[in-house]
């Protein structure tokens, strides 16, 4: 949880019935306080809390993620009370429960908790605001997550050329995408990403270096490949899709156990990181093995803290040659804003009461309207503002999804 990834959005639509379009107009990164890092890690890693403790951390988010609103509005120049009409708010994953038959005991059943408190952020910001996104999907028989592949192909989808965007953040999560098919796209979480490797660089340095997002230990280090494939072979790794992981699998717990493993073993720091570094590379290699598009891919762009770790990316480029690697930048689509941009397509869809489209490969593929709202200050004008949105047409039967998304630069619209 390095900080709060922000963005302002302006959509526009004629008719329902047409591309949404949607123009980025300003995206950052608020980072998250020590005090705010230190509470909400020491519940994630040791998943021993109380009440009390959920109750004042729910709070103290819903205050930190107002206050970054706050401080972006005044970085970027945005007036908040005329330039922004709906506050979409992901929270702070806590807790991530899809697949509850991988635990043991498996009396669990499927759950998830996104915490900032809406009410707080619509109280300080005096806008509308809408959250708990992963609940409603889980309700609807989905797993709650990955919630972002629809918007990712919207914004990828190539009329000839088969894609993939991948995210090598914590947890490494892939989104296929066949040529002129966006729904056809399908997204899942392959396993670990720079978690464990950015973790055990901590634990083994002693907090001297923070990552290897870069690759640099990595490089220098000889990879034990007995590690690499026992922790391949567990269970998670050969379960099928629809899947998605966090720390109820993979978490700081599980870097330290595979570091003093290893040290016992009498690997050095650099090996280590390179084992680690080969279990993301090789786990993504494997991915796309398995679950990738019948047609294979013909470009991956890719996202996030690995992602110009050049250890992960030669591996996948040795063993995937044929596909095209590129950063997402690239295609105009910040990396750093497109998670967010997805968020805010999830809130404007609630509010206009619209079904999010269903990826493929899913439990369930019914599309449905999902997060709840918590109305601001602002609410009577937001309400006549979506009554209006498409010069007052009438929708008795409810809107279809959002199928064709036109991203606005300068005035034009833009193609990735």
């Amino acid at each position: 949880m390095n900080g709060i990834e922000l963005v302002h959005v302006h959509y526009t639509q004629d008719k329902p019935s047409d591309p949404l379009r949607m123009e980025l107009l300003g995206y950052g990164t608020i980072a998250h306080s020590a005090t705010v890092k230190e509470r909400v890690l020491n519940v994630i890693n040791h998943k021993v809390t109380t009440s009390e403790q959920i109750a004042q951390i729910n709070y103290m988010l819903g205050e930190t993620f107002a206050n970054a609103v706050l401080s972006f509005c005044q970085m970027r120049q945005v007036d908040l009370a005329t330039q922004v009409d709906l506050i979409s708010s992901h929270g702070q994953r806590l807790w991530h429960l899809p697949l509850p038959e991988l635990l043991e005991p498996q009396e669990s059943m499927r759950t998830n908790l996104d915490m900032a408190e809406m009410a707080i952020i619509s109280a300080r910001t005096g806008k509308t605001t809408v959250a708990n996104f992963c609940v409603g999907e889980q309700a609807y028989g989905r797993q709650g997550a990955p919630l972002f592949g629809v918007t990712k192909a919207l914004m990828l989808v190539h009329p000839t050329h088969a894609r993939a965007c991948q995210s090598l953040g914590d947890i490494a999560t892939v989104c296929f995408i066949p040529a002129d098919d966006v729904e056809g796209c399908y997204e899942f979480d392959i396993g670990p990403g720079m978690l464990l490797i950015n973790t055990a660089v901590g634990y083994l340095t002693d907090g001297q270096i923070a990552n290897d997002n870069g690759g640099v230990m990595a490089s220098r280090g000889t990879v034990s490949q007995d590690v690499v494939d026992e922790f391949l072979a567990s269970p998670y790794f050969v379960h099928g899709i629809p899947k998605t992981c966090g720390v109820e699998l993979f978490s700081n717990a599980t870097a330290y156990d595979l570091c003093e493993r290893m040290s016992d073993e009498g690997l050095s720091a650099d090996d280590c990181i390179a084992t680690l570094t080969r279990i993301t590379a090789k786990s993504i290699v494997d991915g796309y093995r398995i679950h990738s598009l019948r047609s294979g891919i013909d470009e991956m762009f890719v996202y996030g803290e690995g992602s110009h770790n050049a250890v992960i990316l030669d591996y996948i480029k040795a063993n995937m040659p044929a596909v095209e690697i590129k950063q997402l930048d690239e295609t105009g689509i910040p990396g750093g804003a497109n998670e967010a941009i997805a968020v805010a397509q999830l809130g404007l869809d609630c509010v206009f009461g619209r079904p999010y489209m269903v990826p493929q490969r899913v439990e369930t593929r019914a599309p449905a309207v999902i997060g709840q709202i918590q109305p601001g200050r602002n609410w009577r004008t937001l309400v006549q503002r979506v009554a209006k949105f498409w010069d007052g047409e009438r929708l008795d039967g409810g809107a279809d999804c959002v199928m064709q998304l036109e991203i606005i630069r300068n005035g034009l619209v833009w193609y990735s």
